[in-house]
């Protein structure tokens, strides 16, 4: 889907940051700019060398880029996409080992594309096709197992439900696994054996339920969150711990709720009470630390990042800029430290630090 030629930034746009530019520094919540980078529907992923982005530029073509992240800092890279066309979602996942990464792509015939490139170069091979067709920037997660690496899930054009498929290193599809009825956005969050599956489904409501890593079982599925007025649901998940962070989007209030919910043994949530985590606020991101939790989100137009502990109690929230719309970010793990990425004044990212 990404082709593995190397480009400078200055080649494809103007006034952007060449590769070959020494480094840049990554001081606590400053952004650094990558590079010249519009569009929507940003999905990002942490290799064992790079935090990667790809997102939809203004006419559906695919676009990606990043930064190879060492101790001297932060060096911008950019990758053409392989795979030419208009496309309505796109994400992108690394596996566990965090040394290759699943591509996947879908158009407006509710097709996706699929393709596993190296970390080394980014380069994708021939792609296979799937009717499981992506509803968001957050439909593939790495499942922790070698066999399958990743999973994939979204409504599917073939049996008009909601469905998931394991993705094998080989490249190989495995069976389907029913989810349930139809999704409006599907988010996969990987759990210790399991894979959480976060959906908004119609009429704004909100549901979680998990499935086996093997992508061969599904739980029962909880709902959460005011009916009717719940959209854009996500999960965070620390590893080694037994709670979710759950943040959605209040439709009424305009507002992000969260709450600390409970795993079970046979992959059941308990979910009680929520609590407030911004106002006004949307479109949440996560990832889970040793301490707690991250939340990047979108407040008036703006990228705001805040740490949430193990009670659920929220830190001071860090603004990083402005955003011209509440979908073009996302927060990767790279190293055990959280970095933002995002489409603001160009393709941005920041290490975000208490």
């Amino acid at each position: 889907m990404l082709a593995g030629c190397r480009f400078e930034f200055a080649d494809l746009h103007d006034a952007a940051v060449p590769l070959d530019a020494p480094p840049q520094g990554l001081a606590c919540n400053t952004p650094i700019r990558l590079g010249d980078g519009v569009g929507e529907d940003l999905s990002a992923t942490a290799t064992a060398t790079r935090v990667l982005a790809t997102w939809l530029d203004e006419s559906g073509a695919i676009r990606a880029g990043g930064a190879v992240i060492t101790a001297e800092g932060a060096t911008a890279f950019l990758r053409a996409p392989m795979q030419d066309g208009v496309f309505t979602h796109v994400a992108v996942a690394a596996a566990v080992k965090a040394d290759r990464v699943l591509g996947v792509a879908t158009d407006a015939t509710g097709t996706s594309f699929i393709g596993i490139a190296d970390d080394a170069t980014l380069t994708y091979g021939d792609l296979v096709q799937s009717t499981i067709a992506l509803t968001g920037p957050h439909g593939v997660a790495a499942t922790g197992l070698d066999d399958p690496a990743w999973v994939i899930a979204g409504n599917d054009s073939a049996t008009m439900r909601e469905q998931a498929a394991g993705i094998a290193y080989t490249q190989a599809v495995g069976p389907t696994l029913d989810c349930g009825n139809q999704s409006n956005r599907t988010t996969l969050v990987p759990l210790d054996g399991r894979v959480a599956v976060v959906d908004h489904v119609t009429g704004d409501d909100c549901d979680i339920k998990t499935m086996t890593s093997a992508v061969t079982s599904i739980a029962l599925s909880t709902g959460w969150g005011t009916t009717g007025q719940c959209t854009a649901p996500t999960a965070v998940f620390s590893p080694g711990h037994t709670d979710l962070l759950l943040i959605r989007h209040d439709t009424t209030d305009n507002d992000l709720n969260h709450v600390i919910a409970t795993l079970g043994s046979t992959g059941t949530v308990t979910i009680p009470g929520e609590m407030r985590l911004a106002s006004p606020a949307n479109e949440a991101r996560g990832v889970g630390v040793t301490d707690g939790f991250w939340a990047l989100y979108e407040t008036a137009g703006a990228l705001a990042a805040v740490h949430v502990d193990f009670a659920g109690a929220k830190g001071t929230p860090i603004t990083l800029g402005m955003v011209p719309s509440a979908h073009r970010h996302d927060l990767v793990l790279f190293g055990g430290e959280p970095y933002a990425i995002w489409l603001g004044d160009g393709l941005e990212l920041a290490r975000l630090c208490q």
